[in-house]
């Protein structure tokens, strides 16, 4: 059940991302692993860091 719902919440987060700015993460799949309990983090902390786990793959993408 936990695993479903964080999964649920990433991909929500995901998609704003993608939707907010499309030059940040393209759509698509993406592989996302979790090791450590996250349920119980509030939105804007997981947004902040999933934005911040992505930035050096954005600027990978920017520098090709």
């Amino acid at each position: 059940m936990e695993r479903n719902r964080i999964r649920r919440r990433i991909r929500a987060i995901l998609t704003d991302l993608v939707v907010s700015n499309p030059r940040q993460v393209e759509g698509g799949d993406h592989l996302i692993r979790v090791t450590a309990s996250i349920d119980h983090w509030s939105h804007d902390t997981l947004h902040t860091v999933m934005t911040e786990l992505l930035a050096p793959v954005v600027a990978l993408g920017e520098a090709e």
